[in-house]
């Protein structure tokens, strides 16, 4: 997958958070996120333990078509996939499977102190807030101690933050597509090269390594059982990595 001038997953999709690597002296582990609504691929000959969640609790901070979510999710699987995650090495799960989150997250809700002078005065700051404890959660659970993809239209943005449609090429775009947003991207330096120039081996580069993909998603997504059932074993092995750190938060509480 191309990083640094793209996000190469589908439109439908956010990228939530990148490499978190943890501080662990027994074992290294990484959690990458994503919400359902960029190469990770290399981390799995990087580290020994490598974390891929699609993280759906995340993205119902904001209101959600539950049918069109569930679908998100699926391609979102299919996608990671199609890059080369290999659910063998790595732990591929659906954050909503592994049910610590939720407590953790209701844990650190009702424990987690805000200064009065951030305390949120409105629906839209209680929900950055639930993102925060949701983020610290992700962390936690997994003993975790990021690269960032710029926006093409603006680059003094993330592409997740950019509402445009044009700035961002996603793994699911026909190759017109991505010629179209490569030629209306912003304008770049290229040393010995005119943008022109430089825009068009950037497009035929992105057509080349994105078709497959592309095409490999579409194969995946037609065996929605196959899909399911990766994320039901892959939730399976993080609950073993997570069930013992919400025993230690649990009896820390003082629940037993």
């Amino acid at each position: 997958m191309l990083m640094g001038t793209c996000s190469a997953f589908p439109s439908l999709f956010k990228p939530f958070s990148l490499h978190r690597f943890s501080t662990g002296a027994s074992r290294r582990y990484v959690f990458s996120g994503i919400q359902p609504t960029s190469s990770w691929v290399s981390l799995q000959s990087q580290f020994p333990s490598v974390l891929y969640s699609i993280v759906d609790l995340h993205s119902i901070t904001q209101s959600q078509d539950p049918a069109l979510l569930r679908v998100n999710i699926l391609v979102m699987v299919a996608s990671l996939l199609a890059c080369g995650i290999d659910p063998e090495t790595s732990i591929l799960f659906q954050q909503s499977q592994v049910s610590e989150h939720s407590e953790l997250s209701w844990i650190l809700g009702c424990l987690a102190s805000i200064p009065p002078t951030q305390t949120p005065a409105s629906v839209k700051g209680t929900k950055h807030k639930q993102k925060n404890e949701g983020s610290a959660v992700d962390i936690l659970l997994y003993n975790n101690s990021t690269r960032k993809v710029k926006s093409l239209r603006d680059p003094s943005k993330m592409s997740k933050s950019d509402p445009q449609k044009m700035a961002t090429v996603n793994l699911l775009d026909s190759p017109d597509d991505i010629v179209l947003k490569i030629r209306s991207g912003c304008t770049v330096e290229a040393a010995g090269l005119d943008t022109g120039k430089y825009k068009q081996l950037v497009e035929e580069a992105m057509v080349v390594r994105l078709t497959p993909i592309r095409e490999e998603i579409e194969r995946l997504r037609g065996d929605r059982r196959h899909l399911e059932r990766l994320l039901a074993q892959g939730a399976h092995r993080a609950r073993e990595l997570a069930a013992p750190i919400l025993k230690e938060v649990s009896h820390r509480v003082d629940f037993y």
